[in-house]
């Protein structure tokens, strides 16, 4: 059982969002002052992972644009961003980064004492796509930018923790 009261999620989703672009696909990313969320239209790609645990729950979800989906799909295939011609591989690249991310967060809940197991990671190719945030308790908008691109890590919380930060 958990000893804390308090879970800075937003310190942990962007160190760890930050961290995995730089090692694995050597990409600096910038973090705004301002966490204020662009709208979702804006992204063609939406990568979910669904967190569960007894005590704990949440989704976090990456928004791309398929400008930015192709860049990082070509950085991490090793290849070049004309090569990238599939929307399958941009949705498959968005999928592992949400994996990755939610990976690190399970793995630090996990060492404050929730116990919590991640679901695979899915994908929505849409424009349009709005998600039902109501039932969460928490929910906080990371946002990060590369050169001209931007995109964002959405995290919703629910459970037995008396602060989300």
């Amino acid at each position: 059982m958990n000893n804390i009261n308090t879970i800075n999620i937003q310190k942990i989703i962007t160190d760890s969002t930050l961290n995995m672009f730089s090692t694995m696909l050597s990409m600096d990313l910038e973090t705004p002052h301002d966490h204020t969320c662009v709208e979702h239209h804006k992204f063609e790609f939406m990568g979910l992972v669904d967190l569960d645990g007894e005590l704990i729950s949440g989704l976090i979800v990456i928004g791309l644009t398929e400008e930015f989906g192709r860049i990082i799909t070509a950085r991490m295939l090793d290849q070049s961003i004309s090569d990238i011609q599939s929307t399958q591989e941009i949705l498959d690249v968005s999928k592992e980064v949400c994996n990755i991310i939610s990976g690190n967060l399970k793995s630090r809940l996990c060492d404050m004492g929730f116990t919590c197991r991640i679901n695979p990671p899915s994908v929505v190719e849409s424009k349009d796509y709005k998600l039902n945030s109501d039932e969460w308790m928490y929910s906080l908008c990371h946002l990060f930018h590369f050169e001209e691109h931007q995109f964002f890590v959405r995290s919703y919380f629910k459970g037995s923790v008396d602060n989300f930060s």
